[in-house]
This record gives structure tokens, sequence and C-alpha cells, in this order.
């Protein structure tokens, strides 16, 4: 059976004698051990042609990474070579290996010579660390598996036992997995001392998982590289003033030329701080989670910017509830545990939505952004140069930014708070109406009075009400009328948000239907 994967090796078996011992018998062909000897040649072969690749390798894999007991041994005298300041080439290493009684030198120098031909460049050895990480990991969950069911053939073993054997194991596959978690009381919370948030941009982007989410083409994906840019370089985005941090972009739909393009046309400095992935293991698997892991870690990166997740998430069902709340709560406890920020670029959902809800217009399941812990959306009717940004958090308070699209840098711009109401907008037209109509009037009579249509002067009188600016009152018969809160007697009674989206979403219903 032809596979890229070899199975030169066969799988571990044992069985119980009549002592009730477990024996191991010889390997049999239905229980292959997963391995790849072209990928470990061609990760050595490239540790040989390149030094600048022999670090990466050091970094990312081991010696048990490599099944084959030669290829075992070449890598440990590479990493010994390496690390004693020796050149890694075929006389250094023919040299070692024939010290440690591994193969003759002549011998050991053929076997170099040829390895040194099996790839053209170490970009080929790059690509495969990720397999043999994986079989590392597959290799080591067949051992798990073999000696659980061996176990379950003792006599006397239980399930209880049986159980706490498998966990002991597994913890010694993944540490982490047993981690013990500290329970807090009621009074030690309310006595301990915190620190406070770690922000990445005070005041906009927390540290965490956060989703910055718009409809295709509206410059969201322009916006995320503003902001990794600003980061990197400890600059200003949105006249906020960026901590400095180490970037990792992963640019997931584009290629290096368009990245390059777009830095140059928002007039980005050279940031060696600023790094670009435009491949990765997609994040639904403990492959690309684990890699992300290792390179936060290697690197320091401060922040990590996803773009995008749809692309990231791979052929993941995006519409199921459990399967994104499991995916991307691993990104979510993965950036609050290190204390950096993962920015995630997503789509919505609506098309031509204009000032929608952060939350429930993301594209899938709601619990994407139900995960995160601030979420971004950035609003533009096409054709127009202004954007709002929504945005809302567990740490950050609500809030509505007025962006233009400056065209010289290719970047947002600030222009202030959406809820002061711009003197050129249709929204202060219709302030100004309030005020001549005395503080309080129908749709229909301020559409008349403005000589606009019924539709209109309804959407533009939505968002005065989710500003706070104008209220709107009960529904009486046909008419329903607004008020502008200045006129109003007393202050406006608190409400559960919830019910506020639910009930405005209903009014706006009848509205539509008033004016047709």
């Amino acid at each position: 059976m032809a596979t890229d994967k070899a199975l030169l090796s066969v799988g571990w078996r044992s069985t119980t004698n009549g002592n009730g011992k477990v024996v191991q018998n010889a390997p049999t062909e239905d229980a292959p051990i997963w391995n790849d000897p072209q990928a470990e040649r061609s990760v050595l072969a490239s540790m040989l042609l390149d030094p600048d690749f022999v670090e990466e390798a050091l970094r990312e894999l081991t010696p048990e990474h490599f099944y084959h007991s030669m290829h075992r041994s070449l890598f440990e005298t590479m990493r010994d070579v390496w690390n004693a300041g020796e050149p890694v080439d075929v006389y250094s290493l023919s040299s070692e290996l024939a010290r440690r009684g591994v193969v003759e030198q002549a011998e050991a120098t053929i076997f170099l010579l040829d390895l040194m031909g099996y790839v053209a460049s170490s970009v080929f050895g790059k690509s495969k660390i990720p397999s043999l990480r994986k079989l590392f990991f597959v290799r080591q969950a067949q051992k798990l598996l073999q000696t659980t069911l061996d176990r379950s053939m003792l006599p006397g073993m239980d399930a209880t036992a049986l159980y706490n054997y498998a966990r002991e194991m597994l913890s010694d596959l993944a540490p982490t997995v047993t981690k013990a978690a500290k329970t807090w009381t009621g009074g030690e919370l309310l006595r301990t001392a915190f620190s406070d948030p770690v922000w990445v941009v005070p005041g906009l982007l927390p540290a965490g998982f956060t989703v910055l989410a718009g409809r295709p083409k509206l410059g969201k994906s322009w916006l995320a590289l503003q902001v990794a840019s600003a980061v990197a370089a400890a600059g200003k985005v949105l006249e906020r003033e960026a901590n400095a941090h180490k970037v990792l972009y992963l640019a997931l739909e584009d290629n290096e030329r368009r990245i390059k393009e777009r830095l140059q046309k928002q007039q980005a400095p050279e940031l060696e701080d600023l790094h670009f992935r435009f491949e990765w293991a997609p994040l639904t698997t403990p492959l690309g989670i684990d890699e992300l892991n290792r390179a936060i870690d290697a690197n320091g990166y401060g922040l990590v910017v996803v773009d995008t997740i749809s692309r990231a998430l791979g052929e993941a069902d995006q519409q199921d509830q459990a399967t994104m709340n499991v995916r991307l709560g691993l990104l979510q406890r993965m950036a609050i545990e290190r204390n950096i920020a993962v920015l995630v670029v997503d789509h919505h959902r609506k098309p031509g939505a204009s000032a929608g809800d952060v939350i429930d217009d993301v594209m899938g399941a709601t619990s994407k952004t139900g995960v995160a812990d601030a979420a971004m959306g950035l609003y533009r009717q096409r054709g127009q140069a202004e954007a709002t940004l929504k945005v809302t958090g567990r740490d950050i308070s609500d809030m509505e930014l007025v962006l233009g699209w400056d065209h010289d840098l290719s970047c947002w711009q600030f222009l202030g708070d959406a809820a002061t109401v711009r003197e050129d907008s249709a929204q202060a037209g219709i302030v100004e109406a309030l005020e001549e109509l005395g503080g309080r009037a129908s749709t229909k009579q301020l559409a008349e009075f403005m000589g606009h249509k019924p539709q209109n002067v309804s959407r533009e009188l939505q968002e005065l009400v989710a500003k706070g600016i104008v209220m709107k009152e009960p529904k009486a018969g046909k008419e329903r009328f607004y008020m502008l809160v200045d006129e109003m007697e007393g202050p406006e009674e608190e409400g559960d948000d919830d019910d506020h989206h639910d009930h405005q979403a209903n009014d706006d219903h009848h509205d539509h239907h008033d004016h047709h």
C-alpha cells in the first residue's frame, strides 16, 4: 500500500500470560508506528546545508522526534557539535560519529555526502518540522493507548484504577493537562490586590483575545496592520499611544508582495520587531496551537495578529457553537496566561450593515465572540470615507469611534467620538428639526418637515436612540414619537442591554411597516 509516510516499523503489542503478567510480543502489521524517514532526512540534510537552519531545528525539535536510530544519533551529534561551537559539516560530524562508535568514519562520510544532496535548500527541511512534531505526538499517543488497553486485561483492574493510570500517563505526555487550579474564597478575592489589566494599546486593545470584524474589503486588514506597526514601533494608532511589544502577524490571506506594498503605502519604518508569517498549521489542531505557543515563548511576542481567523480555523465548522467555543477558547486562555493580546480578524455576516451589533454581526457561531475578551466592529457604507469602529469588552468601556480614511497614508485616522453628532451629518439635521418642532415629533412629522423619505429618517433616528441623544416613546396607535434627551423630565431609566436590543429590533420592525 503506497503512502507518504513509510511504515518501516510495526507497533507495540503485548498480551497477558497465564500468571497475569503483561509481556511484549513480536510486532504485528496491524499496529504500525507512524514515522516519516523522508521528512527526517530532509531536516537533517537542511541542517547540513544551512547553518542558520541548525539553530531553528534545535529550537523546534529534540532527538525523540526522530524515529530511526541513525537519524536520531545524527541529530544528537549535530546538537552537541553545534553547542560546542564547532561547524556542523561533514568532517566534524563523521569524526564525532566514529568517536561515539555509531558508525565508521569512512561510512559516515559517504552517508553525509549523500545526505547533502537530498534537498536543494533548507526550505524543504523547514516545511517538515511540523510533520515530525505531529508524528512524535502520534507515536506517544499510540503507546498510551496500547499500554492502557494492556492494563485493562489485568485481573482485578477496575475502571477507576484504569482511569487513574491513563491520567498519569497522559500527564507525562502533556503535563499541563493535570495542572491543579487554585480555589479562591470570596474573602481571599476581596483581600487580594490584583494588578491592573495589561494594555497593548491603552483604552483600545487589552491583553486577551480580541475580535476585529467587518464586511469584506472595508479596511479591517489595513487597520490590523496599522495596529501591529504602531505596537512594534511604540507609536500611535487612532490617537492612542501604543505600548512597545514584539508582534507576530499571521497574514494567511496575503503574500509577501502585498504586505510589502501595504507597509510602503502606510509609510511604516523598517520594523525588526514586526514578524510576518504567511502559512501556519490550522489553529484547530494541537500542532497549530503548540507551534504558536513555542513561537510566543521563543520570541517574546506581546501581540499576535491572525488575519483571518477563518483561514486559521481550516475546515472547522464555524457554525458549530461547541467547536468554536473550544477552539477559540484555547487561544483566549493562551493569551490570558501569557498576558499578551491576540487580535483576530473576522467577517461580518450582514451585508450593508451600517450600525449593527458588534457581537451578533460576526459570521458564524455566536460563541466566536462569546469567548472574546473584547470585540471591535468596523462599519462603513461603501463609497464613504468615514467609518464607525464599535468597541466592547470585559475590561473596556463600550465606545464608538468615528474614523476617516486617509488616502495619502492608506490608514484610518481618528475623527472623534461617535456620541457627538457631527454638524454636517443627516443626524444633526434631525436634531435641529426636533428642536424646531419643540423637542418632540413623530417620524412622519420629521420626514415632512425635512422633506426626506420616512424610511431614511427612521434609520437615522434609531442611531440617535442608540447614542442616547434621542429617546423613543412607547408607540401610540400608528404614530411613534421621539424626544430629545435634553427635553426629558428626569433621568433615563436603566434597563437590561439585551432587553433593550430586543425591544429596539421589534420597534424597528414596526416602524418599517408603518411607512409602507
